[in-house]
């Protein structure tokens, strides 16, 4: 028997097929691009912090995520953060009920055994911070969370509670802006100006910066002592500051940092690099919207631009060299389990001569999310030192340690 469909079916079915076309559209990997010709770095050490992590009493062993990795600045020692716990005790309305371990090890594995610190704080990206002379780590925790400073052999220096009462969606402390002193955003009560403020290495305010829009991210060069920080949460501009003069030096505006629907780009990266003559812009795979590129500090102008794939996050930069670990990734929506990143290879690109020095697939680990179950897909956090001759990644407690050619 032949139905005829209805107008209203029609237009229904229409509108079916093109919310399933667009979902596709969406969740589609980004086009082929060239294949990595690059070889892979070599690995020197595979540590498995999950042997490593001494656990309290109630808790069971797990592969952990690792949820961020830094070199010190001398290059002798990695800080990670590892894994999602519940803490212990009472909490009241809007504590966060998770914490993460952080780990300092060696790099060469000769230093004395690796030192393990419980700071009852949960950590991700943003929440380690290491001073100039190596010999300290600022830790805070994410969304609204505190900050402790450890010397490196994990003994607390300093804690501070957070000094606001509202959720900030970036790390409270930028980081050191000198061997003495470090930078932390100024959290003004409702209708007080935005700003910054200087600590010294007690913890105690010296300087307070006002500013006259409320400015967001941010990442220092302690060697020029400088400030890059985005203009709005839209990122539509990026300033580069001398922080001791709170001169503006020069306000960068790309019209490449656009989502594809033409609005505004919020997720981009700013990394010093070259000891502070180079700043160099990342965006995420969550929205495609620009290819790595570097421009002269001083001057703006650009030196190279990466065009082998879109976004590069998660990436790293090497603060005296000219080497950046990019990220080739895309992002799968899913209604079950959220968004899903997954990964199409990373390089170290080197932008002073623009060739790929190495080329890998990186390990993808499920990161635990507030509920404690890990549903949400990721590529493993990287790092590269200070000079760029190392890479380090981590993922499901397993840390590698990579020597680059």
């Amino acid at each position: 028997m032949l139905v005829m469909e209805s107008q209203e079916g029609k237009r229904l079915t229409a509108a079916t097929l093109a919310f399933l076309a667009a979902q596709l559209a969406l969740s589609a990997p980004p086009p082929k691009t060239a294949p990595l010709v690059a070889p892979p770095p070599k690995l020197l050490r595979e540590i498995n912090l999950n042997q490593i992590i001494q656990e309290r009493a109630g808790v069971l062993p797990s592969d952990d995520s690792v949820r961020a990795v830094v070199f010190s600045p001398d290059e002798n020692w990695i800080a990670v953060a590892v894994g999602q716990h519940p803490r212990e005790g009472k909490f009241n309305r809007g504590d966060i009920r998770f914490e993460s371990h952080l780990l300092i090890l060696p790099l060469q594995g000769s230093a004395g055994h690796p030192v393990q610190v419980d700071s009852g704080m949960l950590l991700g990206a943003g929440s380690l911070a290491w001073s100039p002379k190596s010999d300290a780590l600022v830790v805070q925790g994410m969304v609204n969370g505190g900050a402790q400073l450890y010397d490196v052999r994990g003994s607390q220096l300093w804690k501070r509670e957070h000094p606001g009462k509202q959720v900030l969606l970036e790390p409270w402390i930028v980081g050191f802006i000198d061997p003495d002193h470090l930078l932390a955003h100024h959290v003004p009560a409702k209708g007080e100006p935005d700003g910054f403020e200087t600590l010294d290495l007690q913890g105690q305010v010296v300087d307070t910066w006002t500013a006259s829009k409320q400015w967001r991210g941010g990442s220092i060069n302690s060697d020029r002592h400088l400030l890059a920080i985005f203009s709005d949460f839209a990122q539509s501009k990026l300033l580069i500051i001398d922080y001791p003069s709170k001169k503006v030096m020069r306000i960068q505006s790309d019209p490449t940092w656009l989502y594809r629907d033409g609005n505004r780009s919020a997720l981009a990266t700013a990394y010093f690099a070259e000891s502070g003559k180079t700043i160099c812009t990342v965006g995420s795979a969550e929205s495609h919207d620009m290819h790595a590129q570097c421009r002269d500090v001083d001057s703006g102008q650009k030196i190279a631009e990466y065009e082998r794939f879109l976004g590069g996050a998660p990436a790293a930069a090497s603060v005296q060299g000219s080497r950046i670990v990019l990220t080739q990734g895309w992002v799968l929506g899913n209604n079950r389990t959220g968004r899903e990143r997954f990964s199409g290879g990373r390089v170290v690109w080197d932008f002073r001569s623009s060739a790929e020095v190495a080329a890998w697939a990186p390990a993808v680990q499920y990161l635990e999310t507030d509920r404690n179950v890990r549903d949400v897909a990721q590529p493993a956090p990287a790092a590269i030192s200070p000079s760029g001759r190392y890479v380090a990644e981590g993922a499901d407690g397993m840390l590698r340690i990579y020597e680059l050619p």
